[in-house]
């Protein structure tokens, strides 16, 4: 939250607040201690905002600071706004938001500079609830919070009232205003940030505490028993209610209790897997294998653990010895580890897919895949066309997923295809250059030169605020090409980078049975994107 404009209004009410409601002779005693927040806050951002540059660095540093990305208020309202129109009353479900993001997100939203994250998280957490909850959520949660302000406010109110008809006792109610304070400001940041897991338990901590500290909450005690007592040697008379209650606690938080420390020690298996992603996939595998075995119904374990397989499968095929040819040269035992490692890395793509198959990351890890053992395994091609195409209907306006089918279509030479999911890309995001630049390859090489060229100078003007990148050189060397082709009258084509894995004489047997491959439909014409009128593409044909 740090950095942020509402977070800056809200530390100025909390201070506001103190100062305010303060004594007036307090203030004056101890104006010191009151100026000494106000004062570092201040040094604070004159050392980070500053507009002229600072000794050691402190600016620098402020800049390259991690920092959370927020999803804009508008974008976030359009999502939360559509999935309450179609789930009104109770939401879409907890912790759903990830799939109403991918569903309900708007065009704009791939102008933004973070286009290519996906939130699992509002803007705040009442539009977090709206979406998530339905109404039933969120008219609970205004309840809470109106509660809360309403005696927090009376808090207060007595507070100085109680101070001002005793000036001896200028402390009195300190507690107790402290906490409607917290507890009001708690309601604020409900406004200006969605809540995490540590912060929702912290703040229902603090409103429990806040409302056990109001005087007239707790002399409303209600005794409950159900009139079973025991009697000891003395002749006293317990009740055993309280008793009975506690051993049901136990009965039901002692298992819960279990389960919740299974689901800690394999997020944390999963955090050590993360960490050593990059160093060593011996450890990650290993790592992975503990948190998929203690919490098996996490389906990003199994996206993980997908891509890891693969990783390494691909990780022996590429330092094995190289022939005249150039392919690899594996041993049997290699062929047969490679062989197991892409079949796990296929059944773990399935298995997220069924633990989650709403989720449109799932769907592209699987069709990304499928994807790359093209080369080894029958029918991989039409399952991973499939698997792109159910990620895009869970995820519509993702321009990326459009690209990734492009280039299956440019590979297997079907150039109609990918000129229109590249057209598809260019028209969700009208400065998408990776789009452009692909457009351009593929209309080169199915011989339309002049349209190439026409995108290819789209390309070079997307690129040319900086000229010294390697893209604008790629470009810049593609238009050249394709004005040279124009004028001698030249087609040609470029050869595709083969995978690690092709030629390795690895089959992978297990993708019988191919599906009918989920075709999204082509997108409107964006009047935004730059490109020529293009002809209509066929039906989409999968060769193998």
């Amino acid at each position: 939250m740090i950095g942020s404009l509402p977070s800056y209004v809200a530390l100025v009410i909390a201070y506001a607040l103190c100062l305010t409601l303060s004594k007036q002779n307090l203030v004056k005693k101890s104006l010191s201690l009151f100026l000494v927040p106000l004062v570092a806050i201040a040094l604070t951002l004159l050392l980070a905002y500053a507009p002229f540059p600072l000794p050691g660095g402190v600016q620098q540093r402020e800049a390259n600071f991690p920092k959370e990305i927020q999803l804009p208020f508008p974008i976030s309202w359009k999502i939360s706004a559509s999935a309450f129109r179609d789930s009104p009353f109770i939401g879409t479900g907890p912790s759903t938001y990830l799939f109403n993001f991918t569903s309900y997100k708007p065009v704009e939203y791939n102008l933004e500079q973070f286009w290519n994250f996906s939130f699992d998280s509002a803007y705040n957490e009442f539009l977090q609830t709206l979406a998530t909850l339905g109404l039933v959520g969120l008219m609970s949660l205004a309840a809470v919070c109106l509660v809360v302000i309403i005696n927090g406010w009376k808090s207060i109110g007595a507070a100085n009232r109680q101070a001002g008809s005793d000036g001896t006792h200028e402390n009195s109610g300190v507690l107790s205003q402290a906490l409607a304070i917290a507890s009001m400001l708690s309601v604020v940041l409900f406004a200006i940030h969605a809540s995490t897991l540590v912060s929702i338990v912290t703040t229902l901590i603090l409103f429990a505490a806040f409302m056990a500290s109001q005087k007239p909450i707790r002399e409303k005690i209600t005794e409950l028993s159900m009139g079973i007592k025991a009697s000891t040697a003395g002749n006293k008379q317990l009740d055993l209610f309280p008793l009975l209650a506690f051993l049901l606690f136990l009965i039901v938080a002692i298992p819960v209790l279990l389960r919740t420390a299974n689901i800690v020690n394999a997020d944390y298996n999963h955090r050590l897997a993360l960490s050593q992603a990059n160093t060593n996939g011996t450890l990650t595998y290993q790592y992975l294998q503990k948190a998929e075995a203690l919490n098996p119904e996490v389906d990003l374990y199994r996206v993980d653990m997908a891509q890891t397989n693969f990783a390494l499968a691909n990780a022996i095929a590429t330092n094995a010895k190289k022939n005249e040819q150039g392919q690899p040269v594996l041993t049997d035992q290699d062929k047969q580890t490679i062989q197991t490692l892409l079949s796990q890395s296929v059944n773990e793509g399935r298995v997220a897919v069924a633990l989650s198959p709403r989720s449109a990351r799932n769907w592209e890890v699987l069709a990304s895949i499928y994807r790359n053992i093209t080369g080894v395994a029958q029918n991989a091609l039409a399952f991973s066309l499939d698997g792109y195409g159910k990620a895009i209907q869970r995820d519509p306006l993702n321009p990326a997923l459009r690209v990734s089918v492009g280039g299956i279509y440019y590979a297997a030479k079907n150039y109609d295809l990918a000129i229109r999911f590249f057209s598809d890309a260019a028209n969700l995001k009208p400065d998408y250059v990776n789009a452009y630049y692909n457009l351009s390859i593929a209309l080169r090489d199915k011989g339309d030169l002049e349209n190439a060229r026409l995108v290819a100078e789209q390309t070079v003007r997307l690129l040319q605020k900086d000229k010294n990148t390697p893209d604008y050189k790629a470009a810049e060397k593609l238009l050249e090409e394709l004005k040279a082709k124009i004028a001698t009258g030249q087609k040609s084509t470029t050869d595709q980078g083969a995978n690690a894995l092709d030629g390795t004489d690895v089959n992978v047997d297990d993708l019988n049975n191919p599906p009918e491959v989920a075709t999204p439909a082509a997108v409107q014409r964006n009047p935004d994107t730059n490109l020529p009128d293009l002809s209509p593409t066929p039906q989409p044909q999968v060769t193998q």
